[in-house]
């Protein structure tokens, strides 16, 4: 292998494909990436055996080849070269990457011990603009379930629904969901580990994306870059059963709440939110460091008292970008909801809880 490309075109490639890379894997040639130079291009490959991610970028390739290196060894030393080219040269048992002055050899993994990469999955196929799909992903990813023995909240739930993808997560004690419209989307209900939410918030850009969904894959390619996910085989919850019956909403002002739970949390994220005469009070106690008391002046005429918490309106609240969101809080028992006002296709459920 003898190859010369750019500086920032291979350093961009490897931070996606780092994004893949398992430095603590079981099978430590999973932390590698695959480098295959062929004709004008480099194929930069990596793959956890659960999720693929092949990136191509342009280059001038003297003599093909293909060989395994660190992925983060690589990221590291392309990121500290003096010069905007690079070559990579291939000898023996080293990836001698030069750049100007500096040249480093690299140990290599050997490329048959590397498994084979999945391929594409036939299903149900729509496309739709990357950041838009990477927007809807990261409005719900907050609400992504971290325990590993509930392992079918460790992702997010994605349906295509009458001409809109819609896309689901919780972890119990909160929900997130987001509904955008995509022409000719249908098709059942998936769950999508929560690595492959966060590498396509990270490599999607705008443009268009094209999506195929089947049972148990999800394979997307947008330009040169392709990723293959197996998803999360378990069931998701009947989110849709826990949505209150909306009956009366209050507008409250998107950053008023944010600025006021902000102050709130540096006493306790365990807040108190008291809603009667036009106003809204929220405090926090903690016996050791005191209390905190603030109201805000609502358009409601409800009387209700319920414990919230608050760093889980604060993570809704930060996803959306409105000047006002709807709330509805029936009693201190009933899940509170959160509804955007500018879309109206956004939306999170909080369970409340008990504040001494």
């Amino acid at each position: 292998m003898n190859l010369t490309l750019k500086k920032s075109d291979l350093s961009a490639i490897l931070s996606k494909a780092s994004s893949v890379t398992e430095n603590k894997a079981t099978m430590p040639i999973l932390a590698s990436v695959l480098l295959d130079a062929q004709g004008d291009t480099l194929t930069v490959s990596a793959y956890d055996l659960e999720v693929a991610y092949v990136g191509l970028v342009g280059a001038s390739v003297t003599k093909p080849g293909k060989v395994a290196v660190s992925a983060k060894a690589l990221g590291d030393v392309v990121r500290s070269l003096p010069e905007d080219e690079v070559t990579l040269r291939q000898e023996k048992t080293k990836l001698v990457v030069t750049s100007g002055s500096a040249e480093f050899r690299l140990s290599t993994t050997n490329v048959e011990e590397y498994p084979a990469l999945p391929e594409g999955v036939a299903g149900v196929g729509f496309s739709l603009d990357g950041l838009a799909l990477a927007k809807v992903l990261g409005e719900v990813a907050y609400a992504q379930s971290h325990d590993e023995t509930r392992y079918s909240l460790n992702g997010t739930f994605l349906e295509g629904l009458d001409g809109k993808l819609c896309a689901t997560s919780t972890d119990g004690h909160r929900l997130a969901h987001v509904e955008l419209p995509v022409e000719g989307v249908a098709f059942g209900g998936v769950i999508m580990s929560r690595k492959t939410s966060a590498l396509l918030r990270r490599v999607l850009v705008a443009g268009e994306v094209h999506v195929e969904v089947s049972e148990n894959a999800v394979f997307l390619t947008q330009g040169n870059e392709v990723i293959v996910a197996r998803l999360i085989d378990g069931s998701f919850p009947d989110y849709r059963a826990i949505l209150p019956e909306v009956t009366g909403v209050t507008p409250l002002d998107r950053k008023a709440v944010l600025s006021t739970l902000g102050r709130m949390k540096l006493v306790a994220e365990a807040t108190t939110w008291a809603f009667g005469e036009g106003k809204l009070t929220v405090s926090a106690m903690d016996p050791d460091l005191g209390d905190v008391h603030e109201t805000l002046t609502v358009d409601t005429e409800a009387k209700v008292k319920v414990g919230v918490n608050g760093q889980y309106v604060r993570e809704t609240l930060s996803s959306w970008v409105d000047d006002y969101i709807l709330v509805q809080v029936i009693d201190d028992i009933s899940p509170i909801y959160l509804r955007s006002s500018r879309t109206q296709t956004s939306w999170a459920v909080v369970m409340p809880m008990r504040v001494k």
